[in-house]
């Protein structure tokens, strides 16, 4: 899956997160998480978790 990568980064300064505390805050490496930023595909489990830490619809994250 792959998750929109503006989506993505506007949810993470609406909620003041850096990548780093957003990585804390999920279980996933900062490398995942800098991978899903800058556009690369993910498993929908981290999907999952993503839009779950952000409190969104995973459907609302997907790239269309």
């Amino acid at each position: 899956m792959r998750i929109d990568r503006e989506k993505f980064t506007v949810a993470l300064l609406k909620r003041e997160l850096t990548q780093k505390k957003f990585s804390e805050m999920t279980g996933l490496s900062r490398g995942t998480i800098n991978g899903v930023k800058n556009g690369r595909s993910c498993s929908d489990q981290t999907g999952r978790i993503i839009a779950k830490a952000l409190e969104m619809d995973i459907e609302e994250l997907r790239e269309q």
